[in-house]
């Protein structure tokens, strides 16, 4: 919404000289009437309140690749025969902004009633720009609307935040304890007449975010009990999102959203003292769920200051290693001896960082600090461990990737608690991905478990059905939920499995046989994929996937729907390119395979591929991934270097491990 979106008015309320009504005609070329015949007596109550920027605000939604629609509640409202009033502001000197009008009108941009112009403040100098809301007038505006839903807007946060620039941090903090003590004495009038909360009525509120941009929300009434709050948007005990407010209204009201959204109704989540790793424990009364929740917040914000800096220290390893090698090569006789054993060091340490990741909620490591130190610590201690057990570079990817996929697999089947607290998995606080497994997580799912098959039974075959595996829980919407990922696994083992039959005694058939068997490869792959896809979008507790399935069949124009979500994943994919570290990592892989498939024929390439033909073929297939996952995920950038991670430093580790046996002879 630009800021313009905040010009909600009252019908004869006064701008630039003008009334609001006079501005709507003008804008929209007719005012609207309250019900649908339109008549002379039908005209819009004069409690009614516009949004007179409504033109600009549908066509920047409009031009969204997200492609939004202002108006759900108070349309679905309308449909029901029902109505919602938006009360109070958040109104500077010099700013005009009515966030509940947004909140409240329908499809028309119409608040059928309202109370935000000055009636609703009251002059106060110590407070910012001397406004505060006038607590009395507001809960007897909210006491005579007749309407079903009540929107109120103090303004004394939004004022405070944006007066901040001018405050001393204590002055803020006085400032803050001020506008929660009128907002405590905003409630008790409102319960004084109103009533309680109720099975029939309920009280909804959500408080400003914190620097984290995390917000508490808070519910009393209809069927809510004492405890946390969760929604199928997040599947996160004491974790929701603002997608979600108007669904959770809206159902407890009885009324069917007017249109698909994304968000879904809040309900109780059933219980949650969380261990180290977030395991659900004991109940807890509403003291620990407060403290629960206070935690939580105080655990993701550090997640999402950590993330950054923690990350481009892995990309830093991973970029390291492979142009270290890189440098060998080139030098190649000339290269001293000394540098061969850190160069397979680093890069088994590279591929150990995503296990050792996983691990920092499990020994209860957060903030930047520790983070980093437990991925040095840990990463050096697994990559001399691996390389003493296993004496090869190569084969101690080959077992970090095994043990990466399990430990991946196990956690999504057993409620993904690693990969929402791990900073290679969830971020919350950036609302990227709230449940099933990420980008991160995905492509390193599917690499390693395509590594991984290979190394450890020499097939081809294994490794394109552990891919196909990986598929399977990617697609699955309990467990993975991850479109692009379903789909980047399904062409990594296509890819494989074409390998492995040039490769099999299938070859020595006429091309027909081995067309018809390729095809029936890409049928199931494709008939597993749709399986999938259909299943989430039957189920009553559908994955985004599901509900975007539904959203492009049940609705005219799903062609150009699924254009525009192409298109989306396009734009952000080529930003993400100029802008992520990610794409470092990219750029060495390009470079060190270049550099290898540019040198002579019989170069390490083909003996990479005479020697072990499962870990090659798990190289291009994983490849084959990789390019996929660019084109099909939002963020492309980070699956594709991700999957092609452990294929890439498998072949790099048996590239590593040939030049220190040559250094050994010589």
């Amino acid at each position: 919404a630009p800021e313009s979106a905040g010009y909600g008015l009252g019908l004869n309320e006064r701008f630039h000289a003008e009334t609001a009504a006079d501005i709507y005609l003008r804008r929209m070329g007719r005012l609207p009437s309250w019900g649908e015949q339109g008549s002379a007596d039908d005209k819009l109550p004069a409690t009614a309140a516009i949004c007179i920027a409504w033109p600009e605000l549908e066509r920047a939604n409009a031009e969204s690749s997200y492609r939004g629609r202002p108006g759900l509640l108070g349309e679905s409202l309308r449909r029901a025969g029902m109505a919602s009033a938006a009360i109070g502001n958040s109104d500077d000197r010099a700013l005009v902004c009515r966030p509940a009008v947004l909140v409240a009108m329908d499809a028309r941009a119409v608040a059928p009633w309202s109370d935000v112009g000055a009636r609703t403040v009251a002059g106060d100098p110590r407070a910012p720009f001397g406004i505060v809301c006038d607590v009395r007038a507001m809960a007897e505006a909210a006491a005579a609307a007749p309407v079903e839903a009540l929107i109120l807007d103090m303004g004394d946060f939004a004022r405070l935040r944006r007066y901040a620039v001018n405050l001393s941090s204590g002055a803020y903090d006085l400032q803050l304890g001020l506008c929660y003590e009128r907002l405590d004495a905003l409630l008790v009038e409102l319960e004084r007449l109103l009533g309680p909360p109720s099975e029939q009525l309920a009280y909804v509120l959500t408080s400003p975010s914190s620097v984290s941009g995390l917000a508490p929300v808070a519910i009393a009434g209809w069927s809510y009990g004492a405890g946390l709050l969760t929604s199928p948007t997040t599947r996160r005990a004491g974790l929701v999102t603002s997608l979600d407010m108007a669904p959770t209204i809206l159902a407890g009201l009885g009324v069917d959203p007017a249109w698909e959204c994304d968000g879904a109704a809040m309900v109780q989540a059933a219980v949650a003292q969380p261990g180290p790793a977030g395991a659900i424990e004991t109940p807890v009364g509403l003291t620990d769920h407060v403290a629960l929740a206070m935690l939580m917040e105080q655990t993701l914000t550090l997640a999402a200051q950590a993330r950054g800096p923690v990350l481009r220290l892995f990309i830093g390893f991973l970029v390291a290693a492979v142009f270290g090698l890189l440098g060998v090569i080139v030098l190649n006789c000339r290269a001293p001896r000394w540098m061969l054993q850190p160069v397979r060091a680093l890069l088994v340490a590279a591929s150990s960082a995503p296990l050792v990741l996983l691990t920092g909620p499990i020994v209860g490591v957060w903030g930047t600090v520790a983070s980093t130190v437990l991925l040095i610590v840990g990463c050096a201690a697994l990559a001399l461990l691996m390389v003493r057990i296993s004496g090869s570079a190569m084969w101690s990817v080959v077992l970090l990737s095994g043990a990466t996929a399990v430990v991946i697999a196990l956690d999504a089947f057993t409620g993904g608690r690693l990969a929402s607290t791990s900073l290679l998995g969830h971020s919350a606080v950036l609302g990227a991905r709230y449940y099933g497994i990420g980008n991160e997580l995905m492509g390193v799912l599917v690499g390693s478990a395509a590594v991984a098959g290979a190394g450890l039974s020499r097939s081809p075959w294994v490794s394109a059905t552990a891919a196909a595996a990986a598929m399977v829980i990617l697609g699955h919407p309990s467990i993975g939920a991850n479109f692009g990922g379903m789909i980047s696994a399904a062409v990594t083992s296509v890819a494989i499995v074409t390998m492995a039959i040039r490769r099999s005694p299938l070859s020595a058939r006429p091309t027909r046989s081995r067309a018809v068997a390729l095809a029936g490869v890409c049928l199931a792959a494709m008939g597993a994929t749709v399986a999938l896809i259909l299943l989430d979008a039957s189920s009553p507790k559908s994955s985004h996937i599901g509900r975007a399935w539904r959203t492009l069949m049940q609705h005219a124009g799903g062609s150009g729907q699924l254009a525009a979500i192409v298109l989306r994943k396009l734009a952000m994919n080529i930003r993400l390119l100029r802008y992520t570290a990610w794409t470092q990592v990219l750029i060495a892989f390009l470079a060190i395979l270049g550099a290898m498939a540019a040198g002579a024929r019989g170069g390490v390439f083909q003996r990479f591929r005479r020697g072990y033909f499962g870990l090659y073929a798990a190289l291009m297939g994983g490849l084959a991934g990789a390019a996929t996952a660019m084109v099909v995920n939002d963020s492309g950038v980070v699956a594709c270097a991700t999957l092609a991670m452990m294929p890439t430093l498998a072949m790099l580790g048996y590239a590593a491990d040939e030049l220190t046996a040559r250094g050994a002879e010589q």
